[in-house]
């Protein structure tokens, strides 16, 4: 799966990190949606990328500096409307307290990132993206549960996109429901974000 989730800042651009200098709105994170606003591919919740064959081995591993720019990379590939800057993701993780990131390596690459903010009692998922050309083969989903056990008891927040039915049944499965709606969140096409939250556990 690819272009899951992504922060959408008000105004947008600038090198600010995630959330700025401001302490996050509920429902800010960003959710773009399992296909990152594009209609999923016809295979998409039935054999995965891979055809029924046995997937090759990936796995997952904190986010160092190192893997900035092949994460910037999928950024241009998965938002290239919304790319994050090198200087965001460095900002991003050295918030050491407050931020979770991952990536997916495939044979020592990066196929895959995702990253958490954590608040007090709430945190908020701020990015998910995979390839492409290795969607549907479960990274996506293994990102998020990889975000949900770094939240812990917290409620858990989120936006994705009202006519991303595969996105939002995903995280249905994950314990989400449906608590709000932004109007003309995604920007340029104006899309609704419908707000999902994972209640404290």
């Amino acid at each position: 799966m690819s272009g899951y989730a992504r922060y959408v800042p008000d105004g947008g651009g600038g090198d600010r990190g995630a959330l700025g200098e401001r302490e996050p709105r509920e429902g800010e994170a960003g959710m773009r949606g399992v296909f990152g606003g594009r209609q999923p591919p016809e295979w998409a919740g039935t054999r995965g990328a891979f055809g029924g064959r046995q997937p090759p081995e990936w796995e997952l591993t904190r986010m160092r500096w190192w893997h900035v720019e092949p994460v910037l990379r999928l950024e241009h590939e998965l938002f290239p409307e919304e790319s994050w800057s090198a200087a965001a993701f460095w900002n991003e993780l050295a918030e050491t307290d407050t931020r979770h990131y991952v990536v997916a390596l495939l044979d020592g690459a990066v196929v895959g990132y995702a990253g958490l903010a954590i608040f007090g009692d709430e945190a908020h998922v701020l990015t998910i993206g995979v390839t492409r050309n290795v969607q549907g083969g479960g990274i996506g989903t293994a990102l998020l549960r990889d975000l949900l056990a770094a939240a812990g008891p917290r409620r858990v927040l989120l936006d994705v996109r009202v006519d991303n039915a595969v996105a939002q049944r995903l995280y249905e499965r994950h314990g989400f429901v449906p608590v709000g709606r932004r109007r003309r969140y995604y920007q340029p096409s104006g899309t609704d974000a419908l707000v999902m939250a994972r209640p404290a556990t």
